[in-house]
């Protein structure tokens, strides 16, 4: 039928590197994509886009861990910067939206609450 599927190592003109599974020519399983300027993605793709479970590095030391959906952070993570800073919960589109917890460097809490749009709109209510 020509389609390929299977497991390989593609290396690009730019010197960025995928290791991993693919059907039809596409990123689609697990895989890791090392980018020429040192990010770095360890997950799961689908249709050439991550997709599903996966963590993001980049190269000054942010890291997410947590769901993808469609190349997009989407779904439950946890977006942790370099400078100890974290925002974990609900993710849409690349944002934060939905409910969610901003930590300090410090690991104190600065915001609980909905998020929409990586914007905080109110805190939780807490039922007794």
């Amino acid at each position: 039928d020509g389609k390929q599927h299977g497991q390989g190592t593609y290396t690009h003109s730019d010197g960025s590197k995928y290791v991993g599974e693919h059907k039809d020519r596409q990123k689609h399983g697990q895989g890791t994509y090392t980018f020429a300027n040192g990010n770095k993605y360890v997950g799961e793709y689908k249709d050439g886009q991550k997709h599903g479970q996966g963590t993001f590095t980049s190269h000054n030391g942010d890291k997410y861990v947590g769901e993808y959906k469609g190349g997009k952070r989407h779904g439950q993570g946890t977006y942790t910067y370099a400078d100890g800073r974290k925002d974990s919960g609900e993710w849409k589109d690349d944002k934060m939206h939905g409910q969610g917890i901003q930590y300090n460097a410090n690991g104190t809490v600065k915001k609980e609450g909905i998020f929409e749009n990586d914007k905080f709109k109110y805190a939780q209510k807490v039922s007794d």
